[in-house]
Protein backbone atom coordinates (compact mmCIF):
# COMPACT_ATOMS: atom_id res chain seq x y z
CA UNK A 1 0.00 0.00 0.00
CA UNK A 2 2.75 2.77 1.31
CA UNK A 3 4.60 1.92 -2.31
CA UNK A 4 1.22 2.54 -4.22
CA UNK A 5 1.42 5.59 -2.50
CA UNK A 6 4.57 6.98 -3.40
CA UNK A 7 4.44 5.94 -6.79
CA UNK A 8 1.12 8.17 -7.11
CA UNK A 9 1.93 10.97 -5.39
CA UNK A 10 5.16 10.93 -7.62
CA UNK A 11 3.25 10.47 -10.53
CA UNK A 12 1.35 13.59 -9.85
CA UNK A 13 3.79 16.09 -8.82
CA UNK A 14 5.94 15.08 -11.93
CA UNK A 15 3.25 15.70 -14.17
CA UNK A 16 2.88 19.45 -13.92
CA UNK A 17 -0.03 19.72 -16.33
CA UNK A 18 -1.56 17.40 -14.39
CA UNK A 19 -1.51 19.63 -11.22
CA UNK A 20 -2.85 22.79 -12.99
CA UNK A 21 -5.90 20.71 -14.66
CA UNK A 22 -6.39 19.49 -11.11
CA UNK A 23 -6.28 23.26 -9.76
CA UNK A 24 -8.54 24.77 -13.05
CA UNK A 25 -11.89 24.37 -11.16
CA UNK A 26 -10.31 26.22 -8.26
CA UNK A 27 -8.18 28.84 -10.11
CA UNK A 28 -11.20 29.52 -12.13
CA UNK A 29 -13.26 30.35 -9.06
CA UNK A 30 -10.49 32.29 -7.68
CA UNK A 31 -9.97 34.20 -11.23
CA UNK A 32 -13.85 34.97 -11.76
CA UNK A 33 -13.89 36.38 -8.49
CA UNK A 34 -10.74 38.37 -8.10
CA UNK A 35 -11.40 39.71 -11.65
CA UNK A 36 -15.38 40.09 -12.03
CA UNK A 37 -17.34 39.01 -8.96
CA UNK A 38 -15.56 40.47 -5.73
CA UNK A 39 -16.38 44.01 -6.09
CA UNK A 40 -20.43 43.49 -7.61
CA UNK A 41 -20.77 41.26 -4.44
CA UNK A 42 -18.77 43.02 -1.85
CA UNK A 43 -20.98 46.17 -2.90
CA UNK A 44 -24.06 44.27 -2.07
CA UNK A 45 -22.89 44.40 1.78
CA UNK A 46 -20.57 47.37 2.07
CA UNK A 47 -22.77 49.18 4.86
CA UNK A 48 -22.68 45.94 7.18
CA UNK A 49 -19.33 45.68 9.16
CA UNK A 50 -16.17 43.93 7.69
CA UNK A 51 -18.43 43.06 4.82
CA UNK A 52 -15.83 43.04 2.31
CA UNK A 53 -13.87 40.28 4.83
CA UNK A 54 -17.12 38.29 4.95
CA UNK A 55 -17.27 37.76 1.13
CA UNK A 56 -13.31 37.08 1.67
CA UNK A 57 -14.33 34.31 3.99
CA UNK A 58 -17.27 33.48 2.08
CA UNK A 59 -15.39 32.64 -1.19
CA UNK A 60 -12.39 30.91 0.65
CA UNK A 61 -14.89 28.21 1.84
CA UNK A 62 -16.10 27.25 -1.84
CA UNK A 63 -13.21 27.05 -2.88
CA UNK A 64 -11.34 24.55 -0.49
CA UNK A 65 -14.47 22.67 -1.29
CA UNK A 66 -13.95 22.93 -5.17
CA UNK A 67 -10.12 22.15 -4.87
CA UNK A 68 -10.28 19.05 -2.16
CA UNK A 69 -12.88 17.67 -4.95
CA UNK A 70 -11.02 17.98 -7.93
CA UNK A 71 -7.55 17.61 -6.95
CA UNK A 72 -8.77 14.40 -5.26
CA UNK A 73 -10.76 13.50 -8.79
CA UNK A 74 -7.47 13.69 -10.68
CA UNK A 75 -5.54 11.80 -8.28
CA UNK A 76 -7.76 8.57 -8.70
CA UNK A 77 -7.49 8.98 -12.40
CA UNK A 78 -4.10 7.01 -12.25
CA UNK A 79 -6.32 4.24 -11.19
CA UNK A 80 -8.59 4.49 -14.29
CA UNK A 81 -4.96 5.22 -16.40
CA UNK A 82 -3.71 2.05 -14.44
CA UNK A 83 -6.74 0.09 -15.72
CA UNK A 84 -6.45 0.99 -18.96
CA UNK A 85 -2.95 0.11 -19.67
CA UNK A 86 -3.61 -3.32 -17.53
CA UNK A 87 -1.05 -2.30 -14.82
CA UNK A 88 -3.37 -3.82 -11.91
CA UNK A 89 -2.07 -7.47 -14.00
CA UNK A 90 1.58 -6.51 -12.83
CA UNK A 91 0.18 -5.30 -9.62
CA UNK A 92 -1.57 -8.95 -9.32
CA UNK A 93 1.98 -10.86 -9.76
CA UNK A 94 3.46 -8.87 -6.76
CA UNK A 95 0.53 -10.59 -4.65
CA UNK A 96 -0.74 -6.67 -4.19
CA UNK A 97 -4.18 -7.34 -2.52
CA UNK A 98 -6.96 -5.57 -3.77
CA UNK A 99 -8.01 -4.03 -0.45
CA UNK A 100 -4.23 -2.85 -0.07
CA UNK A 101 -4.26 -1.42 -3.58
CA UNK A 102 -7.39 0.40 -3.68
CA UNK A 103 -6.01 1.90 -0.14
CA UNK A 104 -3.29 2.77 -1.97
CA UNK A 105 -4.90 5.14 -4.49
CA UNK A 106 -7.43 6.01 -1.41
CA UNK A 107 -4.26 7.58 0.50
CA UNK A 108 -2.38 9.17 -2.18
CA UNK A 109 -5.40 11.01 -3.37
CA UNK A 110 -5.95 12.19 0.14
CA UNK A 111 -2.80 13.52 0.87
CA UNK A 112 -2.34 15.23 -2.10
CA UNK A 113 -6.12 16.80 -1.99
CA UNK A 114 -5.14 17.74 1.79
CA UNK A 115 -1.61 19.37 0.15
CA UNK A 116 -3.27 21.62 -2.73
CA UNK A 117 -6.00 22.41 -0.40
CA UNK A 118 -3.07 23.82 2.14
CA UNK A 119 -1.34 25.56 -1.24
CA UNK A 120 -4.92 27.48 -2.25
CA UNK A 121 -5.26 28.78 1.71
CA UNK A 122 -1.91 29.73 2.21
CA UNK A 123 -2.69 31.97 -1.92
CA UNK A 124 -5.66 33.09 -0.92
CA UNK A 125 -5.20 34.27 2.48
CA UNK A 126 -2.23 35.92 1.13
CA UNK A 127 -4.18 37.69 -1.24
CA UNK A 128 -6.83 38.68 1.34
CA UNK A 129 -4.49 39.54 3.58
CA UNK A 130 -3.02 42.18 0.99
CA UNK A 131 -6.65 43.37 0.47
CA UNK A 132 -8.14 43.84 4.18
CA UNK A 133 -5.16 43.10 6.60
CA UNK A 134 -6.48 39.68 7.58
CA UNK A 135 -4.91 37.96 9.76
CA UNK A 136 -6.29 34.23 11.29
CA UNK A 137 -5.95 33.48 14.97
CA UNK A 138 -4.06 30.01 15.50
CA UNK A 139 -7.11 28.30 16.83
CA UNK A 140 -9.07 29.14 13.66
CA UNK A 141 -6.26 27.75 11.33
CA UNK A 142 -6.05 24.43 13.72
CA UNK A 143 -9.68 24.11 13.15
CA UNK A 144 -9.17 24.51 9.11
CA UNK A 145 -6.51 22.64 8.97
CA UNK A 146 -9.49 19.42 10.74
CA UNK A 147 -11.99 20.19 7.91
CA UNK A 148 -9.21 20.45 5.17
CA UNK A 149 -8.52 16.75 6.14
CA UNK A 150 -12.15 15.90 6.70
CA UNK A 151 -12.63 17.56 3.36
CA UNK A 152 -10.18 15.50 1.25
CA UNK A 153 -11.61 12.44 3.24
CA UNK A 154 -15.09 12.85 2.03
CA UNK A 155 -14.20 13.96 -1.61
CA UNK A 156 -11.94 11.14 -2.01
CA UNK A 157 -14.67 8.45 -1.16
CA UNK A 158 -17.00 10.25 -3.35
CA UNK A 159 -14.99 10.08 -6.36
CA UNK A 160 -13.42 6.50 -5.37
CA UNK A 161 -17.45 5.42 -5.75
CA UNK A 162 -18.21 7.62 -9.09
CA UNK A 163 -14.71 6.21 -10.24
CA UNK A 164 -15.13 2.58 -9.60
CA UNK A 165 -17.79 2.45 -12.92
CA UNK A 166 -15.61 4.16 -14.95
CA UNK A 167 -13.45 1.85 -17.37
CA UNK A 168 -11.78 4.06 -19.56
CA UNK A 169 -9.73 7.29 -20.25
CA UNK A 170 -12.29 8.89 -22.04
CA UNK A 171 -14.86 8.29 -19.83
CA UNK A 172 -12.45 10.21 -17.11
CA UNK A 173 -11.73 13.37 -19.35
CA UNK A 174 -15.27 14.05 -19.70
CA UNK A 175 -15.90 13.15 -16.15
CA UNK A 176 -13.56 15.39 -15.59
CA UNK A 177 -14.38 17.99 -17.23
CA UNK A 178 -18.25 17.87 -15.77
CA UNK A 179 -16.52 18.15 -12.73
CA UNK A 180 -14.71 20.95 -13.21
CA UNK A 181 -17.61 22.78 -14.87
CA UNK A 182 -19.85 22.07 -12.52
CA UNK A 183 -17.76 21.78 -9.21
CA UNK A 184 -18.26 25.93 -8.36
CA UNK A 185 -22.13 25.68 -8.51
CA UNK A 186 -22.32 22.51 -6.36
CA UNK A 187 -19.74 23.80 -3.68
CA UNK A 188 -21.49 27.21 -4.22
CA UNK A 189 -18.49 29.08 -5.05
CA UNK A 190 -19.42 31.20 -7.62
CA UNK A 191 -22.94 32.11 -6.30
CA UNK A 192 -24.61 32.35 -2.83
CA UNK A 193 -27.08 29.54 -2.18
CA UNK A 194 -29.62 32.42 -1.63
CA UNK A 195 -29.87 32.78 -5.07
CA UNK A 196 -30.75 29.29 -5.97
CA UNK A 197 -34.11 27.64 -5.74
CA UNK A 198 -35.84 24.03 -7.05
CA UNK A 199 -33.94 21.74 -8.36
CA UNK A 200 -30.56 23.29 -7.97
CA UNK A 201 -31.12 23.97 -4.77
CA UNK A 202 -31.95 20.31 -3.77
CA UNK A 203 -28.95 19.20 -5.60
CA UNK A 204 -26.95 21.36 -3.57
CA UNK A 205 -27.84 20.59 -0.39
CA UNK A 206 -27.76 16.75 -0.73
CA UNK A 207 -24.49 16.79 -2.66
CA UNK A 208 -21.84 15.45 0.16
CA UNK A 209 -19.10 18.52 -0.78
CA UNK A 210 -21.39 21.34 -0.21
CA UNK A 211 -21.65 20.46 3.65
CA UNK A 212 -17.95 20.77 3.41
CA UNK A 213 -18.26 24.02 2.08
CA UNK A 214 -20.84 25.05 4.51
CA UNK A 215 -18.37 23.49 7.59
CA UNK A 216 -15.52 25.82 6.12
CA UNK A 217 -17.32 29.26 5.95
CA UNK A 218 -18.81 28.70 9.46
CA UNK A 219 -15.72 28.46 10.92
CA UNK A 220 -14.20 31.14 9.01
CA UNK A 221 -16.93 33.17 9.04
CA UNK A 222 -18.47 32.87 12.82
CA UNK A 223 -15.97 35.74 14.31
CA UNK A 224 -17.06 38.24 11.75
CA UNK A 225 -20.78 37.00 12.14
CA UNK A 226 -20.67 37.80 15.73
CA UNK A 227 -20.02 41.39 15.59
CA UNK A 228 -24.13 41.67 14.19
CA UNK A 229 -27.46 40.87 15.74
CA UNK A 230 -28.79 37.45 15.99
CA UNK A 231 -31.09 38.16 13.18
CA UNK A 232 -28.75 39.41 10.88
CA UNK A 233 -26.84 36.42 11.71
CA UNK A 234 -29.77 34.13 10.68
CA UNK A 235 -30.06 36.12 7.66
CA UNK A 236 -26.58 35.70 6.28
CA UNK A 237 -25.89 32.48 6.87
CA UNK A 238 -29.08 31.44 4.87
CA UNK A 239 -28.06 33.63 2.53
CA UNK A 240 -24.43 32.73 2.01
CA UNK A 241 -24.78 28.87 2.49
CA UNK A 242 -23.36 28.71 6.34
CA UNK A 243 -25.78 25.78 6.76
CA UNK A 244 -28.68 25.13 4.65
CA UNK A 245 -32.72 25.30 4.90
CA UNK A 246 -34.07 22.38 6.16
CA UNK A 247 -38.03 22.21 7.05
CA UNK A 248 -37.04 25.41 7.59
CA UNK A 249 -34.54 25.54 10.23
CA UNK A 250 -30.68 25.91 9.16
CA UNK A 251 -28.30 22.80 9.42
CA UNK A 252 -25.79 23.19 12.33
CA UNK A 253 -21.96 22.18 12.72
CA UNK A 254 -22.79 18.74 13.93
CA UNK A 255 -25.44 17.89 11.03
CA UNK A 256 -22.86 18.91 8.61
CA UNK A 257 -19.99 16.75 10.29
CA UNK A 258 -22.56 13.96 10.57
CA UNK A 259 -23.03 13.78 6.89
CA UNK A 260 -19.47 14.41 5.96
CA UNK A 261 -18.65 11.22 8.33
CA UNK A 262 -21.84 9.47 6.84
CA UNK A 263 -20.51 10.05 3.71
CA UNK A 264 -17.05 8.77 4.34
CA UNK A 265 -18.13 5.42 5.58
CA UNK A 266 -21.30 4.46 3.19
CA UNK A 267 -18.50 5.29 0.34
CA UNK A 268 -16.19 3.12 1.56
CA UNK A 269 -18.68 0.21 2.25
CA UNK A 270 -19.71 0.67 -1.20
CA UNK A 271 -15.84 0.67 -2.50
CA UNK A 272 -14.97 -2.53 0.06
CA UNK A 273 -18.08 -4.09 -1.47
CA UNK A 274 -17.52 -3.19 -5.58
CA UNK A 275 -13.30 -3.84 -4.99
CA UNK A 276 -13.32 -7.45 -6.45
CA UNK A 277 -15.44 -6.40 -9.07
CA UNK A 278 -13.50 -3.45 -9.85
CA UNK A 279 -10.12 -5.94 -10.17
CA UNK A 280 -12.33 -8.47 -12.04
CA UNK A 281 -13.28 -5.76 -14.63
CA UNK A 282 -9.63 -4.60 -15.41
CA UNK A 283 -8.43 -8.38 -15.84
CA UNK A 284 -11.14 -9.22 -18.00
Amino acid sequence: MIAIVKRNCKIYFNNRTNVLFSLLGSLIVFALYVLFLRENTISQVEQLKNGALLIDMWLLGGILAVTALTTSLSTLGQMIRDKAQNKFMDFSITDTAPFSLLAGYFFSAVIISVLMQLVVFIVCLAYFAKQEALLLSIDLIIKTFILIILSALTATSFNLVLLSFVKSEETLKTLGSIFGALSGFLCTAYVPVGNFSGAALTIIKIFPMSYASSSFRRTLMTPILSDFSVAQSEALKKSLGVGYLWHNQLSGAHFELFFLGLTILVSLVIIGILSRKILQVTLA
